[in-house]
């Protein structure tokens, strides 16, 4: 679950810089700090990387949701434990 909110947060993140049109180039370099909140915690804490770790990041996550609606679609919508 904890996956599935961050990947929406970053599709929001990854979204809004390109709906700008007059934006200046980012730098992949930047230091981005984004906050997260840890399944069963009540304190978020800020996690940093740079703009480029957060996009290899955010390509893994969206890769492996789409590995969950693939396993999804080919057990029927059911668990592969089932």
């Amino acid at each position: 679950m904890h996956k599935l909110a961050s990947l929406f947060l970053t599709a929001t993140l990854i979204a809004a810089p390109a709906l700008a049109k007059d934006a200046k180039p980012e730098n992949p370099n930047k230091k981005v700090c984004r906050r997260d909140m840890e399944t069963g915690s009540i304190i978020p804490t800020s996690v940093c990387h740079t703009r480029a770790e957060w996009a290899a990041i955010d390509q893994a996550h969206s890769k492996e949701a789409a590995g969950f609606a693939n396993t999804a679609q080919e057990h029927g919508n059911r668990s592969p434990l089932q």
